[in-house]
């Protein structure tokens, strides 16, 4: 159907471009697909950031973090999953109480899951798919 349509043509321009694919919050079918899409290498495991939705029946409160059992099926199928990216250090801009909204958005350095950088980094790095940081340019902690 259009599903394998949709996803065959980016197979076939991941293949002209010689680069790998990277699923988002894909569907259990979507991995499966992988098996007859080489250029799927790896996949998000993790939800984005900030979901607070009391009528799902998973995770209400969802940390970003534990991206265990979504992990199962495609390792299974030879994929390797991530986390979504993170902050490298917590910015000082929002580190006041009174964050600036065009740097921070909506979080502070408290309530943004993605400020808690070392544990990031661990599960990150510990998830054997790609690293993702997401400080703004020229604002990543090297060390």
């Amino acid at each position: 159907g259009a599903a394998h349509k949709w996803l065959s043509g980016m197979h076939m321009a991941a293949v002209e471009a010689s680069i790998p694919i990277q699923m988002c919050m894909a569907l259990p079918s979507d991995l499966m697909a992988s098996l007859q899409l080489p250029s799927f290498t790896n996949f998000r495991a993790s939800t984005d950031y900030g979901i607070k939705d009391r009528s799902l029946p998973f995770e209400k409160d969802d940390s970003n973090l534990n991206i265990g059992g979504s992990s199962l099926l495609g390792f299974a199928l030879g994929l390797r999953p991530s986390k979504d990216s993170f902050w490298t250090h917590r910015p000082l801009s929002c580190r006041n109480s009174k964050p600036n909204p065009i740097e921070c958005g909506r979080w502070t350095s408290q309530s943004n899951p993605g400020s808690n950088c070392e544990l990031n980094a661990i599960v990150a790095t510990l998830s054997t798919g790609p690293v993702s940081l997401g400080d703004k340019p020229k604002d990543t902690n090297e060390t």
